[in-house]
């Protein structure tokens, strides 16, 4: 799958449903994540191969606390990713550093 899919999977499951469908891999997890820091205005952070999704996620909620701008569909999503032990690869990193070079992920 290339990274530009993925980046366009997660902006589907955030818009066209009433409730946002399920993230199925770290590489969604990672595009979603990513998105969050751009729509909060944030600086992403670098991501090491090895992270646990819980560690992904949990770093992720703590840094945009209290920013309304990212999309409420998009937190449900990444909260409820089911696989907490799933481990950052080098895809997900990736996908992740992939989504740095798009103009717009609002």
């Amino acid at each position: 799958m290339t990274c530009s899919i993925v980046y366009d999977a997660i902006q589907i499951k955030i818009t066209r449903f009433e409730k946002p469908a399920s993230l199925i891999n770290m590489n969604e997890l990672a595009a979603a994540i990513l998105t969050g820091y751009r729509q909060a205005g944030l600086t992403p952070p670098d991501i090491a191969v090895g992270l646990t999704a819980e560690e992904f996620r949990q770093q992720f909620l703590q840094d945009i606390h209290g920013k309304d701008s990212v999309n409420p569909k998009l937190i449900a999503a990444i909260r409820e990713y089911p696989q907490e032990e799933d481990i950052v690869d080098e895809a997900a990193k990736a996908t992740y550093a992939f989504g740095l070079t798009l103009p717009d992920l609002r």
